[in-house]
């Protein structure tokens, strides 16, 4: 932020996605842009893990929920990275990764 003439100038900064944008366009992560968007995070209260990330969700039946949190609680994982892998097998099998 600048002051000039009495008016405050406020400089644009990076979207929470341009990293997520970065890695998928296999461009290497520019680290002042990740601060900025660390910094951005945190001033909405975001949580840092959730950085770069957007939300995916869907509606499934009572008994998939429970099969997946059983699956996630024996395996020792979360459901996100359950769903994370079952999403990254189904674009690898349509050949979209």
């Amino acid at each position: 932020m600048a002051k000039k003439g009495g008016v405050i100038i406020m400089k644009k900064r990076a979207t929470l996605n341009a990293a997520a944008l970065a890695s998928v366009a296999g461009a290497p992560a520019n680290p002042v842009t990740q601060l900025e968007t660390t910094r951005a995070a945190a001033r909405i209260g975001q949580q840092r893990s959730r950085v770069g990330k957007v939300q995916v969700q869907g509606y499934f039946s009572p008994e998939t929920r429970q099969r997946l949190k059983i699956l996630a609680a024996s395996s020792g994982r979360t459901v996100e990275e359950l769903l994370g892998e079952a999403i990254d097998d189904l674009l690898t099998k349509h050949g979209v990764i």
